[in-house]
């Protein structure tokens, strides 16, 4: 009797020991899947060195108040995360930091992200537009009054499409309104003013005149 009692006391510790192992494995995968999950996110690890002076300032800046514990980076947004626990309440906190060392958040898209949507706008709109004169243009393109018409747009607008008409001198901004979601077209001159695409410069039309006349 105490062998078959000692038997089942022994067959239960094993049942326990593999199920405690089989939870801590559970476990383990668990913590493996959280962290790939948080290494997707698109920063690397970085040295503080090897950042711009601007954002090697602003961590400095931080030091005063903060304990930093990680430096990450974001190449493609070029956004520095900062992992640190505050000094005053031992709290956690993650700051972001853009290009220029100033502090920002993971939601807000750098100008240069803007940017890269403007220059690659959809195959369907772009067989639409180029039909009307007008051809893809990057920002860095345009004239600096224009490049600020196109930035004051973006403050209210997502941008989808950017492009130009050489004949007209015309800048064709297509954009969505971020509020509502409306379409809308803008149209510049070359001094960056909104105008319409009807509207013709004043130096083609003395040239298109000039052409026209006959000589006698």
């Amino acid at each position: 009797m105490k062998k078959v009692i000692l038997s089942i006391t022994l067959f239960a510790a094993g049942l326990f020991a593999t199920s405690t192992a089989i939870q801590a494995a559970d476990a383990i995968n668990s913590n493996l899947v959280a962290i790939s999950v948080q290494q997707d996110d698109g920063f690397t690890d970085v040295k503080l060195e090897e950042l711009p002076e601007a954002v090697q300032a602003a961590i400095n800046a931080l030091a005063g108040e903060y304990d930093v514990k990680t430096l990450k980076y974001h190449a493609e947004k070029q956004v520095t995360k900062v992992e640190a626990t505050k000094k005053a309440d031992q709290s956690s906190e993650v700051l972001y930091l853009d290009a220029e060392g100033k502090q920002t958040t993971w939601e807000e898209v750098p100008e240069q992200e803007v940017k890269e949507e403007v220059q690659e706008p959809s195959a369907e709109m772009s067989s639409v537009s180029q039909d009307d004169g007008f051809a893809d243009i990057t920002f860095e393109e345009l004239n600096e009054k224009v490049q600020a018409a196109v930035r004051t747009v973006s403050e209210t607008y997502e941008l989808n499409a950017l492009q130009y008409n050489a004949e007209k001198q015309l800048t064709k901004v297509v954009a969505t309104n971020k509020e509502d979601k409306s379409s809308k077209t803008f149209y510049f001159n070359s001094e960056g003013e909104e105008t319409t695409l009807d509207s013709v410069p004043a130096e083609t039309e003395t040239q298109q005149e000039i052409e026209d006349t006959p000589l006698h």
